[in-house]
């Protein structure tokens, strides 16, 4: 009974006639696959894919062999498109049309418009994974998602970034009403995976401290559903009382709003009977045109 094949690595094999180099046998006596001993190498396709034993094996091979390695050395051309300059350039853009998705989370977590704002001593770092494709147009595409983020004094963001740079480097100023961003891509080279930007927070703040007193918010969560839904969403379900959670409060707001949408008429009849809207139509803003088709009541 003859004793099965040995394992072949692929590397060592001929795309073609599948004969292989003796190093596979470790030392072991040579088998009728063998390649002849003056064959200490094989040749490599320009695709990277498959090796052949002479050029006729390789002739031999190529209608087979032709579409993989048409595409697969299209590939590699396309690949030297994904180099920093696109991938930084691309980090730029982003960062600049993507901005309205960090503000909301930065404040948040800073603590701005609260006792224990931190915004002046501190600034909002996040850190972004970044995917890189081809687009069949052959392009390159960058897909970004939140890796993670976190708030630093400006001592921890010198000692972190500083080392990295020119002794003139130093950490964006603080400025009143506003909270300070450092997006970072650690994929790219030093001196190009920072982009700094600053988020207005007094709005934020306002509505923080009139509409959401003593309240917390899952900032992190809202930070990365944001960035990968590519647009702002709204924070309220975000949003929770200290001795709650997000889902329980998530629920309570769904019900609220489904209750809401289920009495809205009981409410118009009520606000429309409150201020007379028929007989004073100016309350509520509506042209004399439109009160009169108010019902009476």
């Amino acid at each position: 009974m003859s004793s099965a094949p040995p394992h072949v690595p692929t590397a060592n094999t001929c795309g073609n006639c599948d004969k292989h180099l003796r190093v596979v046998h470790y030392g072991t006596p040579r088998c009728p696959r063998c390649l002849p001993d003056d064959t200490t190498e094989l040749k490599t396709c320009a695709c990277h894919l498959v090796r052949y034993c002479n050029a006729q094996c390789q002739r031999n091979d190529w209608e087979a062999h032709r579409v993989a390695c048409r595409t697969a050395r299209a590939n590699v051309e396309r690949s030297s498109l994904l180099g920093v300059e696109a991938r930084h350039i691309s980090f730029v853009e982003w960062c600049k049309h993507s901005r309205e998705q960090f503000n909301f989370p930065a404040v948040w977590a800073l603590g701005a418009g609260t006792e224990t704002d931190r915004t002046a001593t501190h600034l909002f770092i996040i850190y972004i994974d970044v995917d890189e494709e081809i687009s069949t147009t052959g392009e390159p595409r960058f897909k970004r998602r939140i890796k993670t983020a976190k708030c630093a004094s400006d001592a921890e963001v010198r000692q972190e970034f500083a080392a990295r740079y020119s002794s003139q480097w130093k950490v964006l100023d603080a400025m009143p009403l506003c909270a300070r961003i450092f997006l970072v891509d650690d994929g790219l080279p030093y001196g190009l995976e920072i982009v700094e930007q600053i988020a207005e927070q007094l709005s934020i703040a306002e509505m923080r401290s009139q509409v959401f007193p003593g309240m917390k918010c899952d900032w992190l969560a809202l930070l990365e559903d944001s960035v990968a839904a590519g647009k702002p969403i709204p924070p309220g379900e975000y949003i929770y009382r200290p001795n709650s959670t997000r889902t329980v409060d998530g629920l309570r707001h769904a019900h609220t709003e489904r209750w809401k949408a289920s009495y809205a008429h009981h409410f118009a009849f009520a606000a429309s009977s409150a201020l007379d809207v028929p007989q004073h139509p100016n309350r509520i803003g509506l042209p004399p045109l439109f009160a009169d088709r108010l019902p009476a009541f």
